[in-house]
């Protein structure tokens, strides 16, 4: 029985059911048996118990197997024991629906192939004829004989640069010993320093010849015989530096206070 001819949904000839709804158009019917419905074209098939059937498609099994019964008791018992669908019902069944059922899938076997060869699914490309691609070839071969190549240009090779001398670190007493030699080289120089020891005419150090050395005294009556160095003579001589005169003699008891 032939449910929709668009997704290809098909019923099973023979199975029982009872209608349990139904709608504008169509009624609700649940089967007795579980039976394979689904469209071949699709590939979508699964086990259902319930469709939606219209009402010209439902036959009253009872009416016509009590009017079958009569010509032949054995179809009733065919029906009930074995199921829908089985081969053992299939082959059962007369022969014209036989041959229906066969040209049905026959048809649906036809109407897959064009489904599959139809250009929607571009599932087999279109080659391109061999004379043209051949062509093609030649053309493409021909016209890189004729066009020269590019030569490529050689880099100038680059100079080699020398890796700069790894640091080796020096001893510390080798340290040492460089910065003395250095020291010792800025002393003797002639841009002479704060580290200059010898005599120049600007320092404050005598110079030999122009100071008499003091003799040392033995004894006090020594030191008081000895001549004292005459008055304005001397670093500080000059008229700023002369001794006072005229001032009164300073008694001992006044220094003492």
């Amino acid at each position: 029985m032939n449910i929709n001819s668009t997704l290809r949904q098909y019923i099973p000839f023979g199975l029982r059911g009872t209608v349990v709804g139904k709608t504008d158009l169509k009624v609700i019917v649940m089967f007795d048996e579980q039976f394979l419905h689904g469209s071949d074209v699709y590939g979508h098939c699964q086990m259902y118990r319930g469709a939606y059937v219209s009402p010209e498609n439902l036959l009253n099994l009872t009416v016509s197997f009590a009017s079958m019964a009569k010509q032949d008791p054995k179809l009733t018992k065919q029906f009930q024991e074995k199921p829908a669908g089985s081969a053992a019902f299939i082959d059962q069944l007369p022969k014209k629906v036989l041959q229906e059922m066969q040209d049905e899938k026959e048809l649906h076997k036809q109407q897959r192939k064009e489904f599959l060869e139809s250009d929607d699914l571009n599932t087999k490309p279109q080659p391109a004829p061999k004379k043209k691609e051949v062509k093609k070839k030649e053309v493409k071969k021909e016209e890189k004989k004729e066009a020269p190549r590019p030569q490529k240009q050689k880099k100038p090779k680059k100079e080699e640069v020398k890796a700069a001398p790894r640091y080796q670190p020096k001893n510390v007493e080798d340290v040492a010993k460089e910065i003395s030699q250095e020291f010792k080289e800025k002393l003797s120089t002639e841009d002479k320093g704060l580290f200059n020891l010898s005599a120049t005419p600007f320092s404050p150090v005598p110079v030999e010849g122009n100071v008499e050395p003091v003799p040392k005294a033995d004894s006090k009556a020594d030191a008081e015989a000895e001549p004292k160095k005459e008055e304005g003579k001397g670093m500080f001589s000059g008229a700023l530096f002369k001794p006072l005169s005229g001032l009164p003699p300073v008694e001992e008891d006044e220094k003492k206070q």
